[in-house]
């Protein structure tokens, strides 16, 4: 092999599985093709897989796209996008 990595497969109990996008005279893009939740926020649970692509979340207000963004968020380092830690955000007894 000459500088390159060989993929891995990504498992099915992999919470996030990381795809690489490169097209010839771009940079490598990094993006997200499954996200699995327990217990964030509005969702007991959730399992939303994608592909390369991008993605547009639609709904109605309070339907939980941003708790989506933000569970994003919290692959980045910092404190996620509303600045909450991880268990200011965790379900505990049927409530977020």
């Amino acid at each position: 092999m000459t500088g390159r990595r060989a993929r891995q497969s990504p498992s099915m109990s992999d919470p996030v599985d990381p795809v690489r996008a490169s097209s010839p005279g771009s940079a490598d893009l990094f993006g997200v093709v499954r996200l699995q939740l327990s217990d964030f926020r509005n969702y007991v649970e959730a399992d939303i897989v994608g592909d390369a692509r991008p993605v547009v979340l639609t709904g109605p207000n309070g339907a939980g796209k941003t708790n989506i963004l933000e569970a994003l968020s919290y692959l980045a380092p910092g404190r996620g996008l509303r600045g909450a830690t991880l268990g200011e955000v965790t379900r505990t007894n049927g409530e977020a």
